[in-house]
């Protein structure tokens, strides 16, 4: 079964990386593509295998690969990373995951669910570390659970290859410990695509970490713009687009519009998926920003419960007075879904009381949306001149 699933995942990676293929909508709208190693030779000038094309304009979208660490061993030892962990024939029996950020945690459940015995080591004192702390160690009890080990606050020393096992040595909690594997997943972060481009022939710097862009997504040369992962901000598919478009924009008419990252949503698709959009509750504290949350658990969410998926909760920030939402953490049943209508709405100025008052289909997971919102009409009501006037229109004559 496990051979045949894996099998299924490299034939839905084929077609999707068929769909995501422009080449021929690129054409069809006149566009000319031509395919070669590219680099920067002077300002305005790029050479493609031998070929000089001059450009009044440019955009790069070079994206980003896997950060390898410099860990002593691992290159002898050898490692997958999310570009190749689908090309195996058949899902190693043990598997060690270094980091536990989105790419490595969606790895981890996917194998465990095939058969693999996987076990996560992750330096922070939660995984996905960008996420709300308390959905984040929800989601790592709902994969132990399921039989995922995950290790917190663990060091990767060294790996040392014995034959065909790899010995993992790592400290947890100021301990010495070795742990063997037969693959080695490395998820420790990714790094821009910025090398080979020629960028210092144009006055352009760059690093690992990306391309230096302002607000416009310009770089030093205001003629040269960056986006996707290679400029480092966002290393999201949709971010990318996002950007994009407004480069393009910007390069050809005299607009100002500026990414919009403050309200950049993002998702991690384990199951449940773990979504968020706008302000952490960490951020809020550090401003100081005065908001209350309000939350609401899909134990409780009738459709939730139809489709057997009825794990996580809802949580708005949002002010007190007026409900303006500053932002949502989701983990639950397409949590991603859900998080694009607190997307537009953050945007468009939505806040919680309309949200409640929304009317949502029954039975949807859109109603836990709207059930959460409703708690800031209970709190309204537990404040005394709104129970004042509840008083005096319901009391008995």
């Amino acid at each position: 079964f496990s051979q045949k699933a894996l099998s299924q995942t490299r034939k839905t990676i084929e077609k999707i990386e068929h769909n995501g293929n422009s080449h021929g909508m690129l054409e069809d709208a006149g566009v000319e593509v031509v395919y070669g190693n590219a680099q920067f030779t002077s300002p305005h000038k790029i050479e493609i295998d031998g070929e000089e094309i001059y450009t009044r304009r440019a955009v790069i979208a070079t994206g980003s690969s896997p950060f390898v660490p410099p860990i002593p061993g691992l290159e002898e030892a050898g490692y997958l990373t999310n570009q190749n962990i689908f090309l195996q024939e058949s899902p190693p029996k043990r598997m060690i995951v270094l980091g536990g950020g989105p790419i490595g945690v969606e790895m981890a459940q996917a194998f465990n669910r095939l058969g693999t015995s996987v076990t996560i080591l992750e330096r922070d004192v939660h995984i996905l570390a960008k996420d709300d702390p308390e959905l984040s160690d929800q989601l790592a009890d709902i994969l132990r659970e399921e039989g995922v080990e995950i290790i917190l606050r663990a060091n990767t020393e060294k790996i040392v290859l014995d034959g065909d096992c790899r010995k993992v040595h790592f400290t947890h909690d100021d301990h010495s410990h070795v742990s063997d594997c037969q693959t080695i997943l490395v998820s420790t972060g990714r790094r821009a695509n910025v090398e080979g481009l020629g960028l210092e022939n144009i006055g352009v710097d760059a690093s690992p970490k990306g391309i230096s862009v302002n607000s416009y997504l310009q770089t030093s040369q205001k003629w040269l713009f960056v986006v996707g992962d290679a400029n480092g901000m966002y290393q999201f598919s949709h971010m990318a687009e996002h950007e994009a478009i407004l480069a393009v924009k910007k390069a050809f008419f005299p607009v100002f519009d500026k990414p919009r990252y403050r309200w950049t949503p993002w998702c991690t698709f384990t199951k449940p998926e773990l979504a968020h959009v706008g302000w952490t509750q960490k951020e809020l504290n550090k401003k100081g920003t005065k908001y209350g949350t309000y939350s609401f658990d899909f134990s409780n969410d009738d459709r939730a419960q139809t489709d057997l998926v009825a794990r996580g909760q809802v949580k708005f920030y949002a002010s007190k007075s007026d409900g303006r939402i500053y932002g949502v953490d989701i983990l639950g049943p397409r949590a991603g879904d859900l998080v694009n209508e607190i997307s537009l709405g953050i945007l468009k100025g939505v806040k919680l009381p309309e949200l409640a008052f929304n009317i949502h289909i029954f039975p949807t997971l859109g109603i836990a949306l709207q059930r959460a919102a409703n708690y800031w009409w209970k709190d309204k009501g537990d404040t005394p001149w709104l129970k004042s006037i509840t008083h005096m229109f319901t009391k008995r004559v």
